[in-house]
């Protein structure tokens, strides 16, 4: 009994194939039933559907050179199955898109696809599956010819590149990757200045081009510590002296208002190592050796 080659007809391939390209979609249907798609399920939903077709659109291509890399023939036997599958996912995109997240708002939807271009570019991509799942019949290529079913065909790749545009830019967008002009920027106050003050902008730290060497620190500059711990200092004291208040039924000031509040904020400048906020000293006083590593 002769045995079959590694590339033979595999007669079991083609069904198994079939049950397992059906179970995204069942997976899917079910979690969503049961409430087990996150919480965003219908942009978890998009995101595995369209996936799947462009996974499905990807291996269809995959076939040929497979075949004319390793001489297997299987894969071409499985090419229209693979491709039909990815318009059905594609067709499950769209349709939950159209039916479900714009609830077949026409106007909503025509908006979407002219102002926002990843959707555009997908819903161009979906366009061009359309007359392949519609010709991939055998009467289909003998109606057309075989060199005008060819070069229909050809469509694939557009609709694959354009599919791979479309998904890359969509989870672009949801990473919140496309940040408005001007943002990612910081104003900080110049020494000395009072509080309000305009100053110079500054980019927010990032660890793209950072020396790994250098101590990360997110703190404000040092003129801006000094206003930051007396704004700390100042809710202290106003807080505390409300607390008595609330506890006692009345004010319990037994001395000048303003002397208290200066008591009080210097008291929890002391705790933080920082200096009396009320002696006369240089507007940017931290800024000598010793001040500022706290």
């Amino acid at each position: 009994m002769g045995h079959a080659a590694p590339h033979g007809p595999l007669p079991w391939i083609k069904p198994a194939v079939f049950v397992g390209s059906l179970v995204p979609a069942v997976a899917v249907v079910g979690q969503g039933l049961l409430g087990r798609l996150g919480a965003n399920p219908i942009a978890e939903a998009l995101n595995r559907l369209g996936l799947m077709a462009l996974v499905f659109l990807v291996a269809a291509l995959a076939c040929t050179p497979l075949k004319l890399v390793f001489g297997w023939t299987w894969p071409i036997r499985l090419r229209r199955m693979l491709g039909l599958f990815s318009f059905f996912y594609a067709l499950l995109h769209v349709t939950t898109y159209t039916g479900i997240d714009q609830a077949l708002d026409a106007r909503a939807i025509l908006a979407d696809i002219t102002k926002r271009k990843f959707i555009f570019v997908g819903f161009a991509a979906f366009l061009m599956l359309i007359p392949l799942a519609a010709t991939s019949t055998a009467a289909s290529v003998r109606r057309l010819g075989f060199v005008r079913w060819k070069r229909l065909h050809r469509l694939a790749y557009a609709a694959a590149i354009l599919g791979v545009i479309h998904f890359i830019w969509r989870v672009k967008k949801e990473a919140g990757q496309e940040r408005p002009e001007g943002a990612g920027r910081v104003r900080h106050r110049p020494c000395g200045a009072p509080p309000g003050a305009p100053g110079p902008s500054f980019p927010l730290a990032s660890t793209k081009h950072q020396d790994p060497l250098k101590p990360k620190s997110s703190f404000p500059p040092p003129c801006d510590r000094e206003w930051y711990l007396v704004k700390i200092s100042l809710a202290h004291g106003s807080m505390r002296r409300a607390h008595l208040q609330r506890t006692a039924g009345g004010p319990v000031t037994t001395e000048n208002p303003v002397r208290q509040e200066k008591r009080d904020s210097n008291r929890l400048r002391r705790v933080h190592g920082a200096p009396d906020l009320h002696r006369e000293e240089p507007a940017c006083s931290l800024l000598r050796a010793g001040e500022t590593d706290w």
